[in-house]
């Protein structure tokens, strides 16, 4: 039976053991987890998202030996640096937002100069940024500059196979290697193409598994969608790319920034603060949804997701959103 043909009675009953079958799975009732999805499947044999979580309950056990290998090879590791570790001195917050100031005005035109390399090596010197420091910020303001480059060239009229052409020499200019290119690529495409989709879409999950089906879902529809597995990927793709709606996970397994504090940082950003937030979560608690509404997040959408009902909302909040948008080019006009 497809799913179109579902009465709304199996449908419920279907998500019910979806659902059951995430919280399973997530501790580790790698049984019990097949069993509600069996029954989902008898409901519908062709539903992706039971599909989906049937193959990771038959990969859930390999996939726990393999991290388990790992978290010991990761605690030898750790010891062993425990016994050869030497303290690197705190640089403070001033001091690494100074270097970032001069480091884009450095890679603004391109790669530097002996003068500016000069420069640089007095300033890290007398702000105290260690090598690594200055590495890894270096190479993330270089690829910021590069993609900054390539949409100023497409914004100014040119097509995607004439910026395509040109894409060689930007890359030399701004010492991008071909690797790094090509992971770049994705995001590239992203921003060149964007105008021919139906809107730009960040889907923020730690879940790589729901981000792919939830991508394919959505580009399947017209829109294009760029994904990260958490809140700090996606603050790096912000930081070049505004999207026209963000949908996000609430709680991250590994440490970092929440979901609810990723929505606040947005909404203090005059770039963000229209831009459609749906919060995404396996977690069906009344008063999370409801400090999600008090803090004015546009929906809140409960796992596993239902296609049509994922689709419904997005293109309502966008429907707004375009809406809202018109009305204030209308005020300044």
């Amino acid at each position: 039976m497809a799913a179109a043909e579902l009465t709304p009675g199996k449908r419920a009953l279907l998500g019910q053991h979806l659902k059951a079958a995430d919280g399973l799975l997530k501790s580790g009732q790698f049984s019990e987890a097949e069993d509600e999805v069996q029954k989902a499947l008898d409901i519908d044999p062709t539903n992706i998202f039971a599909k989906a979580y049937a193959d990771r309950i038959r990969t859930a056990l390999v996939q726990a030996q393999q991290e388990q290998a790992l978290a010991q090879a990761q605690a030898a590791q750790a010891q062993a640096q425990q016994e050869t570790y030497i303290e690197v001195p705190a640089v403070s917050e001033e001091a690494l937002r100074e270097y970032q100031l001069r480091l884009e005005n450095v890679w603004e035109d391109g790669q530097k100069t002996p003068e500016e390399e000069n420069m640089l090596v007095e300033l890290r010197v007398r702000l105290g940024i260690p090598e690594e420091v200055h590495q890894k910020m270096e190479k993330k303001t270089q690829i910021d500059a590069y993609l900054h480059a390539i949409k100023a060239a497409w914004h100014e009229g040119e097509s995607i196979d004439t910026a395509a052409a040109g894409l060689e020499d930007l890359r030399k200019k701004y010492l991008i290697t071909v690797e790094e290119h090509l992971g770049l690529e994705g995001r590239i495409l992203f921003e060149l193409r964007a105008d021919r989709s139906k809107g730009k879409i960040l889907v923020v999950d730690d879940d790589k598994e729901l981000l792919w089906l939830i991508r394919n879902t959505l580009s399947d529809e017209g829109y294009l969608v760029v994904t990260a597995t958490s809140v700090e990927e996606a603050m790096d793709i912000l930081s070049s790319s505004i999207p026209d709606l963000i949908l996000s996970d609430i709680n991250f397994p590994k440490p970092g920034i929440g979901g609810f504090t990723f929505y606040e940082r947005l909404r203090k950003d005059n770039k963000f603060v229209n831009v459609p937030f749906l919060f995404l979560s396996g977690m069906d608690d009344e008063m999370v949804v409801r400090t999600g509404r008090k803090m004015g997040v546009d929906e809140y959408l409960v796992k596993p997701l239902e296609p049509e009902a994922l689709l419904a909302s997005i293109e309502g909040k966008l429907r707004r959103y375009r809406e809202l948008r018109q009305a204030f080019k209308d005020l300044k006009h």
